[in-house]
């Protein structure tokens, strides 16, 4: 079929746009759109990140018989964990442990900072401790993790996380089984902090006997400001599953963040927990919509990407972050061209130059948006004279790079979104 004829574009409205949207959508039914995925939710028997459990299970309180426990070198953290150990020996109670080190802030109030359970499965309670280091000089309170065995009688260290210079102190999350073993496992994360977004390093410590390891694998250095969950097991010989889900950057650079949730399941092959699966979550940003229409474009999913342009166009619930209006107006524009390409993937001409004229007559010179007009411009002519979308794109292409100011840097929102190239603005081939 040949190329429509040139079109004036004074004869047009803006509101053929409209007139263009709901005939296009009268060729196809669009399903009607997926409700929004909510951020993955703790089972009913997980608990929050905040308060992890006590693994009791059968095991023997520690044989030791109690005695006149000994003072601890509050202001020397370095012979601390010795002298913890030598408290315990002496027959100092665990809750009178906690009460003075929480009283010198040396550690976390509350169960993020001492759990008990029988770690090494020898029926005999063992104890995880998180110390902070008060002293410490950096902006990020340092620390370790203490792990104390009960050998029958008596209480061993037998795990210290070394202090890091970029590592915060750790907060336990969780102490329960998520292997299926039987055993309960030692989850503790240590934050790691830039200028203005802090992300998670995750310890899974299980235990071979009596020597601990860590059995958590995978990057969480693109999860910024994560919320942590552990949940299960949700019965026993069930393992669990960690999720941890990112909720932004601190900096304004970023742009508005997209939350992603990330999940780890237990592998018996590996003998660790592996990133199982990345999820995209529900977003009210009218950038994020527009993202999700292109993605359906590419897919092939017309309905999808028709009613997601739309959705830009016209849904004034949608955040346009400080972009404000005129952000508005650009993205707008932009989805008016993708619609102008759907009408002609699907060889809708007509439909087409219903649109093409009412971008042209919404978006004037000067106007925000007029950028993506112009770029239409340079399609148009091109494919009224050659009647070839591929040479029609590599035009509007050009016009991008030559323009970057109007067309790609008002499609830029930040690090934390991608950043389109003139290829991804009209990525039709020949047709």
């Amino acid at each position: 079929m040949e190329a429509p004829d040139a079109v004036h574009r004074t004869r047009f409205l803006p509101a053929m746009i409209a007139l263009a949207l709901a005939a296009l959508a009268c060729r196809f039914v669009a399903p009607a759109p997926e409700p929004a995925t909510p951020a993955i939710q703790p089972e009913a028997h997980a608990l929050p990140a905040s308060t992890p459990t006590t693994a009791l299970q059968a095991a023997q309180p520690c044989g030791v018989p109690q005695g006149q426990a000994p003072s601890l070198p509050i202001q020397e953290p370095l012979r601390l964990p010795a002298a913890i150990q030598d408290f315990l020996n002496a027959g100092g109670r665990i809750e009178e442990l906690q009460q003075r080190l929480v009283a010198a802030g040396l550690t976390p109030a509350g169960e993020t900072g001492l759990a008990l359970g029988d770690f090494n499965g020898d029926g005999w309670m063992d104890l995880a401790l998180a110390l902070v280091d008060g002293d410490t000089e950096s902006a990020l309170p340092q620390g370790s993790l203490l792990v104390f065995l009960c050998l029958e009688s008596r209480y061993a260290l037998r795990y210290v996380t070394p202090e890091e210079p970029d590592l915060g102190a750790p907060a336990i999350q969780a102490a329960r089984d998520l292997t299926g073993d039987g055993l309960p496992d030692v989850v503790f994360n240590r934050s790691r902090c830039g200028a203005s977004t802090c992300f998670a390093e995750l310890t899974v410590l299980v235990w071979d006997g009596d020597e601990p390891r860590d059995a958590f694998q995978g990057p969480t250095d693109d999860l910024p400001s994560p919320i942590i969950q552990v949940l299960g097991p949700s019965g026993a010989g069930q393992p669990g599953e960690i999720v941890i889900t990112a909720t932004g950057f601190g900096s304004i650079g970023a742009g508005p963040f997209r939350p992603i949730s990330r999940r780890w399941k237990w592998s018996p092959e590996s003998s660790t927990f592996l990133a199982d699966h990345t999820k995209t979550l529900a977003s009210n940003y009218r950038i994020h919509a527009l993202l999700d229409a292109d993605h359906a474009f590419r897919d092939a999913d017309y309905p999808a990407a028709l009613e997601g342009y739309r959705r830009v166009i016209e849904d004034d619930e949608l955040d346009d972050w400080i972009a404000g209006q005129e952000g508005r107006a650009n993205l707008s524009a932009y989805a008016t061209f993708r619609i102008m390409l759907l009408h002609l993937v699907l060889q809708d001409f007509d439909a087409a130059a219903q649109v093409y004229g009412a971008l042209q007559a919404q978006y004037t010179p000067d106007a925000p948006g007029s950028g993506f007009a112009e770029m239409a411009r340079a399609f148009w002519n091109e494919y009224q004279s050659s009647g070839d979308l591929q040479q029609a794109c590599a035009q509007a292409q050009v016009y991008a790079r030559i323009h970057n100011d109007t067309v790609l840097d008002s499609l830029y929102y930040g690090y934390a979104n991608p950043a389109y190239s003139p290829e991804d603005l009209c990525p039709l081939g020949s047709q």
